[in-house]
């Protein structure tokens, strides 16, 4: 039963295989609740200070901020853990 339920978990568009587009779509999933969990503030952005400083993005910050505005986006974020 649980192998089965891990199935379901992992086969993100219900189509009876696990492929590519199932862990692009579940490696999404995971980075939006990182995103969520960090983003204390719940404004949709990630200032410099909500991230730990030992997390991996935090030395690329200011690369990864490429609108300048002195926070993450949800897609500035999503491209710096794809890194």
């Amino acid at each position: 039963a649980k192998a089965s339920e891990r199935f379901e978990q992992m086969d993100v568009n219900k189509d009876g295989y696990l492929d590519r587009s199932d862990r692009e779509a579940r490696s999404a999933q995971r980075r939006a609740e990182c995103f969520g969990k960090a983003d204390a503030d719940k404004n949709g952005q990630l200032a410099r200070a909500e991230l730990p400083k030992d997390h991996k993005l935090t030395a690329h910050f200011d690369m990864l901020d490429t609108d300048k505005n002195g926070t993450l986006s949800a897609s500035e974020f999503a491209k710096g853990n794809s890194m």
